[in-house]
């Protein structure tokens, strides 16, 4: 599998790998065309290394949601937030986010009900998600901190308990480390 090698290896190597797997499978354009998408998105550096088309591609596509609160928002699009902390029970419990389709090297939608009137959870970016760690509160360091948006576990943790009275600093969390990919 591409994501799980040291290296990420080029489309072509993909494509050999599925024949050899797979040899009836007739390798057609529209997958050549997802193949590149999903390739530049594993090798991108930034926001802004995709192209046009490979943005409306994105855009025509269904993936998981991690859904937002509006106030994070700015910092998602900025890119001085990129770590969200979730409990173990969101995976089952959070109806607004799929995080139980959520993997190293996914691809996901961002969303928010920021840009709406009417409650809808708009998707105003796509995020690929470079890590998942489980941390209690108390392991987290200053950086990791700073990167989920929080300048302290005490700050972290109010927020937190304004959702979910009963976690403390050491109930585990689950961590996605992510990188914008595209706005929306």
């Amino acid at each position: 599998m591409i994501a799980c090698d040291p290296k990420v290896q080029s489309v072509q190597d993909a494509v050999d790998r599925i024949r050899i797997v797979r040899p009836w499978i007739e390798i057609n354009p529209h997958f050549m065309r997802d193949l590149h998408l999903f390739h530049a998105i594993l090798v991108s550096a930034d926001a802004a290394s995709l192209s046009k088309e490979q943005q409306l591609v994105l855009r025509n596509r269904s993936f998981p949601r991690l859904d937002f609160g509006a106030n994070l928002v700015d910092g998602i699009l900025q890119g001085a937030k990129t770590i969200t902390m979730r409990l173990l029970s969101d995976v089952e419990d959070d109806h607004n986010s799929d995080l139980g389709s959520i993997f190293p090297y996914s691809l996901v939608a961002a969303t928010s009900n920021s840009a709406s009137l009417d409650g809808e959870r708009e998707t105003f970016a796509y995020l690929r998600i470079d890590q998942c760690d489980t941390t209690e509160l108390e392991a987290i360091d200053a950086t990791t901190l700073r990167k989920s948006g929080f300048e302290s576990i005490d700050d972290v943790l109010s927020v937190l308990q304004q959702f979910y009275p009963t976690v403390t600093t050491t109930t585990p969390l689950l961590m996605l480390h992510f990188q914008l990919i595209c706005v929306c």
